[in-house]
């Protein structure tokens, strides 16, 4: 769950990263690793679409993201800040 990018905090973008380069690793464990934030598809395309020396995700993001518009995934793992509409961003470190 990476924070909200129109939130004022900063989008963990090293930590997708990071994820995006364990892909294979994960796919040798039968495992798929997804990014669920609560912006729409367009803001996770535009994202994508940036290089990553500008603060996007481009040119080969392999990680799926998911749009979780209503907040209903972020609201069922307990990690949606329902105040300010945006998920806690919890990494592999359990932080």
């Amino acid at each position: 769950f990476p924070t909200r990018r129109s939130s004022d905090l900063p989008p963990d973008q090293t930590e997708i990263l990071a994820f995006n380069s364990k892909l294979p690793e994960f796919a040798a464990l039968n495992t798929e690793v997804l990014a669920v934030s609560c912006d729409s598809e367009y803001s996770h395309l535009a994202w994508a679409n940036t290089k990553r020396d500008e603060g996007g995700l481009g040119p080969d993001l392999k990680l799926k993201l998911v749009a979780d518009k209503s907040m209903k995934i972020a609201r069922d793992y307990g990690v949606l800040l329902e105040v300010r509409s945006h998920s806690l961003s919890y990494g592999a470190g359990g932080g």
